[in-house]
């Protein structure tokens, strides 16, 4: 029975891998409802256009000449030189764009492996299946695939960096954070995953260090960065500034990011407080049911802790919320009840496809779409509640000058 259910496995992934390379060889994302571009692998066009420049003459930050629709580039310049040094030019972007495919599908299913082995009961993994398929097909997940975007690179180094901690493994997967760190500055935010081992001063020596100079190569362009990041609704971003950008285009009211953002914080952490003492008694037993397991409170204290970080930014493209994928699959493992499996099940559904590309609708994709936000909003709130519920008895108890005397 065992070797039938690893065939079928393989035999799963194959097929996807089959699937998903034969609708970006022939360019028929656009069949699966996802707003192509005039070339495939848009996002990773990007980087490979610049590094082309810089082996063919040269490229500053604030080129736009070498993208083919003259777009500015909003990545850390670190990727350009990585693909320059490899020798990446812009001709290479489909085969690098398919592989690309093929990682990202290799992931996705190495995630659902990983929680089928910690899934509580039979009833468990069927509902960790469907939640898995669901997320997979979802428009978010499709237009990862479509644009090419850099982040399936980031997903697989976490990813790597997650399997690593919860191995025990401590100094390679701090250097790799560091690096995604410097790539794309959310992944900072997975050094929570650090909670779960024992403290010492070498330790946070060697991650202060790391983590610093990391720091120090992305600090001339964070605000660059920041600054070319979403700044008007759209049906393919989320964030903690969505819901009051859309409430500003409903009433026709103009309003700045800075206002949305800070109106968005403000409803965050107001729902986070209503919530907390409002479910303190489950919050505290599925902190201690996750505390058993050290496999799942990694999962969720890392990807979480990345797609709170996103989410607080105040607006990010949809494609990111591949890192919600571990969260999902690990809350599977854990869902008692009907009325449990219920709700994951619609949580998923809601925030993976409610109000996806529905810009052509008017009001009507704004309501959708602020629907969705909404339970985005909710569920972050929950998220970060339980990274918190889970992660401070280890702060507490952090003490590097007493246990080295």
């Amino acid at each position: 029975m065992a070797r039938l259910r690893t065939f079928i496995f393989l035999l799963s992934g194959f097929a996807s891998v089959l699937f998903f390379l034969f609708v970006s060889l022939t360019s028929r994302f656009n069949l699966l409802g996802v707003p192509v571009m005039s070339l495939p692998f848009a996002d990773l066009r990007l980087v490979s256009s610049a590094s082309d420049c810089v082996q063919n003459g040269g490229w500053s930050y604030f080129d736009v000449n070498c993208d083919p629709w003259g777009r500015p580039f909003n990545y850390p310049s670190l990727w350009v030189k990585i693909f320059s040094i490899l020798g990446i030019v812009e001709s290479q972007t489909e085969f690098i764009g398919r592989m690309q495919i093929i990682l990202l599908i290799v992931a996705i299913l190495w995630w659902v492996k990983f929680t089928l082995q910690l899934a509580a009961s039979k009833h468990n993994r069927l509902i960790l299946i469907g939640v898995a398929v669901i997320f997979s097909i979802s428009p978010p997940v499709l237009l990862l695939m479509e644009r090419g975007n850099v982040d399936i690179w980031i997903f697989f180094g976490l990813s790597i960096a997650s399997v690593l901690f919860s191995r025990g493994y401590y100094y390679v997967p701090i250097a790799l954070l560091s690096f995604l760190g410097a790539l794309k500055i959310y992944p900072f935010a997975s050094v929570v995953m650090v909670f779960k081992s024992k403290f010492s001063l070498k330790r946070v020596f060697f991650y202060l260090i790391t983590f610093g100079l990391a720091g120090i190569s992305f600090l001339g362009e964070w605000q660059l960065v920041l600054n070319r990041s979403i700044s008007t609704w759209n049906s393919i971003s989320y964030g903690s500034s969505l819901v009051p950008l859309i409430l500003f285009q409903v009433l026709g009211v103009a309003g700045s990011k800075s206002l949305a953002t800070i109106l968005g914080w403000s409803v965050f952490f107001i729902t986070v407080l209503i919530m907390k003492f409002s479910f303190a008694g489950q919050l505290t037993n599925l902190g201690k049911t996750l505390s058993l397991n050290s496999n799942l409170l990694i999962v969720l204290q890392g990807f979480g802790s990345a797609f709170l970080f996103t989410y607080l930014v105040g607006t990010s493209y949809d494609l990111r919320l591949i890192l919600l994928l571990p969260v999902f699959l690990s809350f599977a493992c854990l869902t008692r009840n009907g009325w449990q499996n219920f709700s994951l099940i619609a949580i998923v559904f809601v925030i993976m496809y409610g109000g996806q590309f529905t810009s052509g609708l008017g009001k009507a994709g704004l309501f959708l779409n602020l629907f969705s936000d909404v339970s985005l909003a909710v569920f972050s709130s929950f998220l970060l509640l339980i990274i918190w519920q889970t992660s401070l008895p280890r702060l507490k108890s952090f003490n590097p000058i007493r246990r080295h005397r």
